[in-house]
């Protein structure tokens, strides 16, 4: 899927530790087949073998002139995860051993790892030729993201705020998409959450979009415990960005790029599905994002008024599903120690700093952990292991510089810390003080992968009757096509109690469109319900 050579800023040193990623399985991280592991390497259940310290791709270049006919390829196929920065860097060139295994990567079929799409019989031949010496036809440029300016609903001022507060990204399709015109950006107060009051008679008992705040106070006793106490939010996993459940400064921007085709972005394409449950009609808007659309959430951490990037999450739809990936500048503790070392030489003679350091170098402050959906009738459960929280640095000018000159790279499969057979996928933030993460923020639980975000992304939707059978007029989950932070419907419409209130807003209406078979074929367009 994207293209620079420069070297992650948070570890300057020649060798900077290496970012702990998986490799060498089926269906696993991107990675190059037959990576042996350096002896102590741990291996998960699932046979993933991690990378701890050892960075590839350190040889000579080989045969450039046939990587720079490819490198278009590249850029498409691989660099969304393999970008400078990273354990394995192919941007911008490989040695020969590399050469050999990414060769054997791509022709077995584990890379580039599913839903991504498949290397092309014909580009596969290209590559092929570069790892055999020789220089074969340039492949075409990669694909840019579109520059079609869209409508943004945030006003200017707040947009440029949000803008200012963007790292520096290692992918770079993403970095441009970050910056393009055609780039939507909204927040919750732009498209206020909302779910989808389905079941009614359009009389009595209204259709129509409800505030996610207005559930517990419309819905029948039993189903109150499907949100919160304060009512403000659906129940855990639904209520929150993933993470974020407890933490009191993280904030959340969402965005949004559509592919453009024939001189336009491809629309979001949306039909009104109706049906009957217990003899009531269902009217239900469902809409599919087009194959290509790339939708992020941007998880900041209040800095007093100020607003700094702590993670960028990805989910790019392919033909029936997202591929999954978030931006961090530290996947890992030892890159995130290694950072502080550069950044203050004399880190030793600063006790906080010394106590984190020291965590983040103790591989054994790993503890197990269960999360499950009690509410939802355990529809999602996780369970593995979290890092203690990180200590507070004592020093917010340096997790400023940290934040804002550390390149983010690529988290996909990396474990942030590993102890024997025990992995955490991402830090956990200190319950006060200003940190990388927000406070209280909790990811070790949360691996980058498709199989991770799809437990909870897949019940978007979700007919609330069948869990809860009392609240059978209740309607869905909010969330359609596996993206909870979206809907089209003008908010100043949606209220607690009217009937059908469900019309497109019209900074949208470019962009989201009625669904017509001849202008938005299946091999783009797909609708998704969630299963009972």
């Amino acid at each position: 899927m994207l293209a620079t050579s420069t070297v992650m800023a948070a570890a300057c040193a020649a060798d900077p530790p290496a970012i702990h990623r998986n490799f060498g399985s089926s269906g696993g991280a991107p990675g190059a087949e037959g990576e042996t592991p350096p002896p102590g390497t741990a291996t998960t259940p699932s046979g993933d073998v991690y990378d701890p310290q050892v960075p590839t791709n350190k040889g000579p270049q080989h045969n450039a002139a046939g990587f720079a006919a490819i490198a278009p390829l590249m850029q498409t196929q691989c660099s969304e995860c393999h970008h400078a920065g990273t354990w394995l860097d192919l941007e911008s060139g490989a040695d020969v051993a590399t050469a050999a295994k990414v060769v054997a990567s791509i022709e077995s079929g584990k890379m580039p790892p599913a839903p991504r799409t498949p290397v092309a019989a014909a580009d596969l031949v290209k590559i092929t030729a570069w790892r055999d010496g020789t220089t074969p036809a340039a492949a075409p440029p990669a694909a840019e993201p579109s520059t079609i300016p869209v409508t943004q609903l945030l006003d200017a001022t707040t947009l440029a705020t949000y803008k200012a507060a963007l790292p520096k990204v290692g992918w770079s399709r993403l970095a441009k998409i970050l910056q393009s015109p055609s780039t939507l950006y909204w927040d919750k107060t732009a498209i206020p959450p909302a779910y989808q009051d389905t079941v009614g008679n359009g009389a009595d008992i209204p259709f129509g979009a409800r505030l996610n705040n207005a559930g517990r106070s419309l819905i029948v006793p039993e189903g109150k415990k499907l949100f919160s106490e304060d009512g403000k939010s659906f129940s855990y996993p639904f209520g929150h960005t993933a993470g974020s459940d407890e933490s009191s400064n993280a904030f959340i921007v969402n965005f949004m790029s559509l592919p453009e085709e024939g001189g336009a972005l491809r629309p979001i394409a949306y039909r009104i599905e109706t049906a009957t449950v217990s003899g009531l009609p269902i009217k239900r808007w469902n809409w599919s994002f087009p194959k290509g659309t790339i939708v992020g959430e941007i998880v900041l951490v209040r800095d007093g008024t100020a607003l700094v990037t702590s993670e960028i999450r990805v989910r790019e739809r392919f033909a029936d599903s997202w591929a999954t990936d978030a931006f961090r500048p530290f996947p890992t503790a030892s890159t995130m120690a290694a950072a502080i070392k550069q950044k203050k030489p004399s880190w030793q003679a600063t006790p906080s700093l010394t106590t984190l350091v020291g965590a983040l170098e103790n591989n054994a402050s790993l503890v197990a952990k269960k999360l499950d959906s009690p509410a939802f009738d355990n529809l999602v459960s996780l369970e593995g292991f979290v890092d203690a929280p990180l200590p507070d640095a004592g020093d917010d000018a340096l997790v400023r510089d940290l934040l804002k000159t550390t390149t983010f790279v690529g988290a996909y499969g990396t474990s942030w810390k590993t102890s024997g057979a025990q992995h955490a996928f991402g830090a956990t933030g200190p319950t006060t003080g200003l940190s990388v993460v927000p406070n209280k923020f909790d990811l070790g639980l949360l691996e980058v992968r498709e199989t991770t975000c799809s437990k909870c992304h897949n019940q978007g939707g979700y007919f609330i009757g069948d869990l809860v059978d009392q609240a059978i007029l209740y309607g869905d989950v909010w969330g359609v096509d596996r993206i909870f932070s979206f809907h089209p419907f003008e908010p100043s419409r949606i209220d607690a109690s009217g009937n059908e209130n469900r019309v497109v807003r019209t900074g949208l209406s470019a962009i989201v469109k009625l669904y017509d078979a001849a202008q938005h074929p299946s091999s783009t367009y797909s609708f998704y319900r969630p299963a009972p």
